[in-house]
C-alpha cells in the first residue's frame, strides 16, 4: 500500500477511551483536506467511529468507501 501514517482521528471513542466530539472535529477536519482529484485514501477505524462520519453501520470485517465531499457511502460485506 506504501507509506502509512497514524492518525489519532481515526482512534475509537468506544467505552470513553477518547473523547467522541474530539475525534470526530479531528477525523472531519482531515476529511475537509481530501481531494476528488487526487489518489483515494485508504482509513482503518472502528465501526463507532464509521457510524459518527456516516450515520452508516458497518459489521465486522466490512469495507466502507466513503466521499467526503458528497457524503456518499458504499458498503462491502465481505
Amino acid at each position: 500500500f506504501g507509506k502509512y501514517h497514524e492518525f489519532i482521528g481515526l482512534h475509537s471513542f468506544y467505552e470513553d477511551h477518547f473523547n467522541q466530539d474530539h475525534m470526530l472535529s479531528l477525523l472531519r477536519a482531515k476529511l475537509s483536506e481530501v481531494s476528488t482529484y487526487e489518489d483515494p485514501v485508504l482509513m482503518a477505524t472502528h465501526f463507532v467511529t464509521i457510524f459518527g462520519i456516516t450515520g452508516e453501520t458497518v459489521g465486522s470485517g466490512d469495507m466502507m468507501l466513503f466521499d467526503p465531499v458528497t457524503g456518499i457511502s458504499k458498503i462491502f460485506h465481505l
